[in-house]
């Protein structure tokens, strides 16, 4: 009786981490969107071009992620976007685009925006701007063939800083990624990885692996910090490391996954990746909290690439695009992260076992008496 209770054990708990996330239903958000630079999501906000570097925005019913409302549609001539919107509903939007220029507009509550400002007024090239509450960090270069420097500026107190670059230093390139998270900034360039703080005279900490291995240094798989917290790509482009500003000397590595990683994001906890073990770009996901979980599919589709997914409060966007083409189609989802497990066919026979043999124990137990 022991034995066929400890099956029943073991079958139930492997079909609860095999249903922990119940099935999504996706929201058809718009068409022909370019999900890479372009796309931001905050809020149940998300920003994103459309077409030729045009920006549109829109607010998500978050009950069932309808369309709520536009916050702004159809600014054209812009390539980079980035945009973070505050739980009480208001937040800011930064551009680079028009003439290498950098702007930034503020949305309220009620989701008026407000005018375009102009916050960086250096010639050439402003770049790859990204925004978190009233700070945000980008890439700028005096001309061509030059040093690109990383700058951070804070939209309400008009200051700014340089954070890597500079004269005579050649350590910052266009290939190189941040990331900020209220005042934490994650970067690369040629030399490694770093962590700053920002608006401190501290100097930026050198992040390593804990396995002696290298860490990605470049491009859109980088790295993504949230609550001081770094997820990093290893050079395997499989395996993800963490990295915990204060707490942890040196990044370990919290997940391997078994197919070179296409594109990935971390946010809450939450990593969401896409990869080809189907023949075709799905995204995946997996709670880093969880040290027993198994990665659980979010998207599948034999003929298109699901790619450039972000995760907010639960909610994941990505972008569905035939393989090859740059734009496609942009969908959003909720995740039900604390949703009851679902029963499985494993499950029902498993718990009619268990069922059986406890009637029988008690029946026996009765006997005996």
């Amino acid at each position: 009786m022991k034995t066929i209770t400890s099956i029943f054990i073991v079958l139930f708990m492997t079909s609860v981490s095999l249903v922990a996330f119940a099935d999504i239903t996706p929201y058809l958000v718009d068409t022909n969107v370019n999900g890479g630079d372009g796309l931001s999501f905050s809020n149940n906000s998300i920003l994103y071009s459309k077409g030729s570097q045009t920006a549109y925005g829109k607010f998500l019913n978050p009950n069932d992620l309808t369309e709520q409302a536009y916050f702004i549609q159809g600014q054209s001539g812009w390539n980079h976007f980035s945009f973070n919107m505050q739980p009480d509903g208001a937040g800011y939007m930064v551009f680079s685009g028009k003439n290498e220029g950098l702007f930034y507009r503020y949305v309220d509550s009620s989701f008026a925006v407000g005018a375009i400002q102009y916050p960086v007024h250096e010639s050439y090239h402003n770049w790859s701007p990204v925004v978190s509450g009233d700070n945000f960090v980008w890439i700028w270069a005096s001309g061509p063939y030059t040093n690109w420097d990383l700058k951070i500026q804070n939209l309400t107190k008009d200051t700014r800083m340089t954070i890597a670059g500079g004269i005579g230093n050649q350590g910052y390139s266009s290939n190189g990624w941040h990331d900020i998270w209220q005042d934490n900034v994650v970067y690369a360039d040629e030399s490694g990885i770093y962590t700053k703080q920002i608006w401190t005279s501290e100097p930026a900490t050198l992040i390593t692996a804990e396995d002696g291995k290298g860490l990605r240094l470049w491009g859109s798989n980088g790295g993504f910090i949230y609550n001081n917290k770094i997820a990093i790509l290893g050079d395997d482009g499989k395996s993800v490391y963490m990295y915990e500003i204060g707490k942890t000397d040196k990044a370990k590595i919290v997940f391997t996954n078994d197919w070179a990683i296409d594109n990935y994001y971390y946010y809450d906890d939450l990593l969401v990746w896409s990869d080809r073990r189907n023949g075709t770009l799905d995204i995946f996901g997996m709670n880093l909290l969880d040290i027993n979980a198994a990665p659980f599919q979010i998207t599948h589709n034999d003929t298109t690439d699901e790619r450039f997914a972000q995760i907010y409060n639960g909610k994941v966007i990505w972008q569905q695009n035939v393989p090859g083409a740059s734009n496609g189609d942009l969908y959003v989802a909720q995740i039900q992260t604390n949703s009851i497990p679902i029963p499985s066919t494993i499950w029902l026979f498993s718990y009619g076992l268990a069922l059986i043999a406890r009637m029988n124990a008690v029946r026996r137990y009765r006997r005996a008496q």
